[in-house]
């Protein structure tokens, strides 16, 4: 008997591989672990940031997708890789500003994650004396002067320069050899009965003509002499920290020029509304004038 095709017996059904589905069903749970469930280590520094100091806010264990902001006093600042791999965002503490306890919010967006994280940050008081310093008449006048105005939005806008890259190395070198004669946060009196204003910056006593070399590494933004501030140096380091060197007799650099740590820049003078030979030396980050000689201790 020819067996026909109908009665030959249906070969047994090799079964399913079900490796590769339990393979990509694993492969997307380690994948929702990694995109979603990573933890950030933030650390902050100083623990209670004095008036005139920069608070320094590092973060470890971002992932490259992961967007990073921090938002202080109703202005919103950026995170910065730095060399090390971390992300972090300095915000300045000015002088002016009432010491007690704030809200730092951290907000976090990425793939399918998005969040805020609320630290609390006490200011506390720096304690600046007062000191009245009573100029004279000519001096006075330099207020009123035709061009104080666009001087004024000249610096601003210098001030205003943002860049992402950091250039400054290390901390900042004192730009004079000399002594400081007016801390940064004095409140001084100008005339009698005028009201008392902040010191935004630190004046370094030198001898007339002495050099005047770069706090840091960075980019001229400005050099010029104004009817206020005499000579004018402001130099860009990147991630809106600036420096700014006033009433000097001589400038020695240009515009767009780039300046190494050390490099000479100018000449003190009194030059302005000065009345003896000194330096104002004066740091900003994000357009806040803060303590720079808090930049030759610690490093940023």
């Amino acid at each position: 008997m020819i067996p026909s095709p109908d009665n030959l017996s249906t070969p047994p059904q090799a079964p399913k591989d079900i490796f590769p589905a339990v393979g990509c069903f694993l492969v997307f749970l380690i994948l929702i672990k990694v995109f979603l469930f990573y933890s950030l280590i933030i650390r902050y520094e100083p623990d209670s940031p004095r008036q005139g100091q920069a608070l320094k806010i590092e973060i470890r264990g971002a992932p490259p997708w992961s967007r990073l902001a921090c938002r202080f006093k109703g202005k919103t600042y950026p995170f910065y890789i730095t060399p090390h791999g971390t992300r972090r965002a300095l915000i300045p503490i000015f002088a002016e500003w009432k010491p007690k306890t704030y809200s730092l919010e951290i907000e976090e967006s990425g793939w399918l994650r998005w969040r805020w994280i609320d630290l609390k940050i006490p200011i506390s008081d720096a304690d600046f004396p007062r000191r009245k310093v009573y100029l004279p008449t000519a001096k006075m006048a330099l207020f009123s002067h035709p061009e104080a105005s666009k001087a004024r939005e000249d610096m601003l806008k210098a001030l205003a320069t943002i860049t992402p890259t950091q250039l400054w190395k290390g901390t900042f070198e004192m730009p004079v050899q000399g002594k400081v004669t007016s801390p940064y946060g004095y409140l001084r009196q100008l005339s009698r009965g005028a009201p008392w204003k902040s010191h935004l910056g630190a004046d370094l006593g030198a001898r007339k003509g002495s050099e005047v070399t770069a706090a840091n590494e960075g980019v001229v933004v400005l050099a010029a002499r104004l009817p206020l501030q005499g000579g004018v140096v402001i130099i860009n380091h990147g991630q809106g920290v600036l420096s700014a060197y006033m009433h000097m007799s001589k400038i020695l650099i240009q515009e767009n020029e780039f300046i190494r740590k050390g490099q000479r820049i100018g000449l003190v003078g009194s030059e302005g509304l000065s009345t003896a030979p000194h330096l104002h030396w004066g740091l900003y980050l994000w357009q806040v004038p803060i303590d720079p000689l808090e930049w030759t201790k610690h490093e940023f």
